[in-house]
């Protein structure tokens, strides 16, 4: 019972992170966005609207200097100073969830590597980035943009939890026990 409480709490805790980081991070990421479509816009010659420019500059979004990437995350980062110790509770509890499916009796304490803080993002980034690529239409809708963006948030921390490394440590080894070789009868 008590067990299976403290799951509960960490899980609700998790949750209430995850919730806290996208209430956050989803206005500051579609600033970014309406960033990269408003600096699109600034090459654009022949039409007031240009979706072909926005695409390009969305295709450049994994290649940003360390500058640049600095450049779009120094709001983020000097307004919100807890961001880091928020995503270090939200990879902390996600770990701890898949910790407790466990095959052997052992308290294996397992190693946390969080990512840094503006790789994160910049991962977070690079997800909306492909999202609205294909339908570059979406930066005109606000509501269309934030689902996007509270998805691509999610995915950023799915795809940073290190399941392998989990599955290996709790499930290793456990059904390789020996093998009972068949009875041979020589009458």
């Amino acid at each position: 019972m008590s067990e299976t409480l403290n799951v509960n709490v960490i899980v609700a805790a998790k949750e209430e992170y995850t919730k806290q980081l996208v209430t956050i991070l989803q206005p500051e990421m579609y600033d970014i966005v309406k960033n990269i479509f408003m600096v699109s816009q600034r090459n654009n010659i022949r039409r007031t609207l240009s979706y072909s420019n926005f695409q390009k500059e969305l295709k450049n979004v994994p290649r940003w200097s360390s500058y640049t990437l600095e450049e779009y995350l120094q709001k983020i980062n000097s307004r919100y100073p807890y961001l880091m110790d928020l995503i270090t509770a939200i990879f902390v509890s996600h770990v701890k969830i898949l910790a407790c499916v466990r095959i052997k009796a052992d308290d294996k304490s397992i190693k946390i590597k969080v990512p840094n803080l503006n790789n994160f993002l910049h991962k977070i980034i690079i997800n909306i980035s492909e999202q609205i690529y294909y339908f570059p239409g979406n930066i005109e809708d606000k509501e269309k943009l934030y689902s996007i963006i509270s998805t691509s948030i999610t995915d950023a921390i799915s795809n940073q939890v290190p399941i392998e490394y989990i599955l290996n440590e709790y499930l290793s080894g456990a059904f390789d026990e020996d093998i009972p070789s068949p009875l041979v009868d020589n009458d």
